[in-house]
């Protein structure tokens, strides 16, 4: 009886190691996009919080004065747009939204807001 491992044994083995170590930097891959995506969501929220301290919306406003142009924030963008409803005189929907790029995508977190007013 000889002592130590066959050279099947051993290629076997190397190869469970092999598979088990691509499947544990797939992970580690995949889970890093994932923060980084969670980040940038994050991040978007706090621009869009900086947004609303900087262009503040106030329902007394001309709805023109609510409005507001893209607006950077670093590799963000904030905006806010006023639509008036289909077949309603003084509803209007707010779009704020911030948007970004993302691995050559742009990607946006946006808020829908209703607002009743007269002021046109």
């Amino acid at each position: 009886m000889k002592n130590g491992f066959t050279l099947v044994e051993a290629v076997v083995a190397v190869a469970i190691i092999v598979i088990a170590g691509f499947s544990i930097l797939a992970a580690a891959s995949r889970c890093a996009a994932v923060a980084a995506n969670v980040r940038n969501h994050h991040d978007a929220v706090a621009v869009l919080d900086l947004g609303e301290l900087d262009h503040p919306y106030v329902a007394t406003n001309d709805m023109d004065d609510i409005e507001v142009d893209p607006a950077p924030y670093g590799k963000f963008t904030f905006s806010r747009i006023v639509q008036q409803m289909p077949d309603e005189d003084d509803f209007y929907v707010v779009k704020t939204r911030v948007s970004w790029n993302s691995k050559g995508k742009q990607v946006y977190e946006e808020v829908e807001t209703l607002l009743f007013s007269t002021n046109r």
